[in-house]
Parts: C-alpha cells; structure tokens; sequence
C-alpha cells in the first residue's frame, strides 16, 4: 500500500469550508479511483490559519498516477479548494505502508 501525503492551509475563517469540500467532493472522486484505499484528513489551528494533513491510500503507485496522473507528486488541488487554501505542498507521495493495526480508514469503505 501507498500513502500520499499533503500538507495545506487556509484561513480559520475558510477552515469549515474546506473540510466539507474534502469529505464531500474529494472523498466522492477518491472513491472512483480504481486502488483507492482510504483517506484520513488532519487538522490543526495555529495563530489565524489552520493546517490541513492529507493522507490517501492507494494499493500501488499506478493506483496513485490513476488519480493524479504522470507527474503524481504535483498536489491535486480542484479550483472549489483553490478558493479557500492560501497554500499546499506535496510533502511525499510514495511512502510505503509496511504494517498497520488499524482498519482502513471509513472514506475507503463503499456504501
């Protein structure tokens, strides 16, 4: 399994505003993603932004160019997200899960 990892901000104002976009419209695409395993989304406040984590899981990294296509490390950022984050770095789009005790996180479970 791999995992990718992004790292974004936004105002505290806008904050709302993202995650719903993420759970909704970004979980919503993910979910058609041919090896898509799962997502997790981090947050944290700090001064007047807040911080974003993202983490997705894909069975292999054809998984992961099927959603982000050849130049996987550039961040997908659809222009609804471009309107409220003020700034997002890919921070690795390869790492290699090795083991996990946990169930895969509820986004990769299909209705």
């Amino acid at each position: 399994m791999i995992t990718r990892m992004w790292r974004g901000w936004t105002r505290c104002d806008q904050a709302d505003r993202y995650e719903e976009h993420y759970r909704g419209e970004v979980v919503a695409d993910l979910r058609q993603v041919p090896g898509f395993r799962g997502a997790r989304l981090l947050r944290r406040t700090i001064g007047d932004e807040t911080e974003f984590v993202s983490l997705t899981f894909f069975e292999d990294l054809d998984a992961v160019r099927s959603f982000a296509g050849s130049d996987y490390e550039t961040a997908v950022v659809t222009e609804e997200a471009r309107k409220v984050l003020i700034g997002v770095v890919v921070v690795d789009a390869r790492i290699r899960v090795e083991a996990a005790s946990l169930p895969l996180p509820l986004a990769a479970r299909r209705p």
